[in-house]
């Protein structure tokens, strides 16, 4: 009798680039008679972070990230398990989970993996993140409409994990359409659209709020 043993390894990456104290891996797969398709992880110490990493953004000590998990999916579709805004703190190797969004995003020096990768890191102290859950789609007048439920507002302090919520410091609701325009000259202070109206929010009002 003839026993076949399968040891299955570690799968290894073909590339790794390194973020500070953190890394990416690059995974790629060939196809047949086509390039086939690539994918990233990111890892930190032999930990797993993210395993559809998108965006990153590191506080300038690079040694503290916030990053989003996402795994695409239709309209419709339930929320992916894992799909949110994450922070990891490497002083005390914990991860936290900042929101759960299906289409997660956050602004303000991010870095995007993919072209131009690396990007620039984050100089300012806060990073601004929403996380969309969009309900199933309707049917309204005939035609088919995905309408906004709620977006979550973050304002996170990339060197504590600090997380405040965008709406109540506006005083706005969560149901309102808010967007990050940037900062000011100075960085002084946040600016936002709501609606159709533009908002400062000062960052010494969120340091105290």
């Amino acid at each position: 009798m003839i026993i076949l043993v399968a040891l299955f390894l570690p799968e290894s990456p073909k590339e790794i680039e390194h973020l500070g104290v953190f890394d990416v891996y690059h995974f790629h797969y060939s196809g047949i008679g086509e390039p086939g398709h690539s994918r990233r992880e990111l890892w930190y110490h032999g930990k797993q972070l993210a395993e559809y990493p998108e965006e990153v953004s590191l506080n300038p000590g690079q040694d503290r990230i916030i990053f989003v998990n996402a795994i695409d999916a239709p309209p419709g579709a339930p929320v992916p398990k894992g799909n949110g805004i994450y922070y990891f703190d490497s002083r005390n190797q914990k991860k936290y989970l900042l929101t759960v969004g299906k289409f997660p995003a956050f602004f303000n020096g991010k870095i995007t993996l993919g072209a131009g990768f690396p990007g620039n890191l984050n100089a300012n102290p806060w990073c601004y993140g929403d996380s969309t859950n969009l309900p199933k789609a309707v049917e309204k007048n005939g035609q088919v409409v995905i309408p906004f439920e709620k977006e979550s507002v973050l304002l996170v302090d990339l060197a504590t994990g600090e997380v405040r919520n965008a709406a109540d410091l506006l005083d706005v609701s969560e149901s309102e359409h808010i967007i990050f325009r940037g900062w000011s000259d100075d960085n002084s202070a946040m600016l936002f659209r709501v609606g159709n109206e533009d908002r400062i929010l000062l960052v010494s009002a969120v340091l105290t709020k």
